[in-house]
């Protein structure tokens, strides 16, 4: 077995392992992208208006999106 052999094996074995990171749907996305605007909607009703409950609906709303999106994280096995 020639070397360049060898080296050309290990480059394709290394491209495999860095071309296979897992993906999460796009589901995932579109609720962490509400999670982020409820955030920032959150902060802004909380210093800059009087509107507590709608304050509170996008707290409570922000922090169960990211207790979902938690548990789909672990569930999917992409953190060991």
């Amino acid at each position: 077995m020639d070397t360049n052999d060898f080296n050309l094996e290990l480059r394709f074995i290394e491209l495999k392992r860095s071309t296979r990171v897992p993906m999460l749907p796009a589901l995932w996305w579109v609720l962490f992208s509400l999670c982020s605007i409820l955030g920032v909607a959150t902060w802004y009703l909380k210093n800059f208006t009087e509107r507590r409950d709608l304050t509170r609906l996008c707290g409570i709303l922000g922090a169960i999106l990211m207790i979902a999106l938690v548990q789909w994280t672990y569930s999917a096995g992409l953190i060991e």
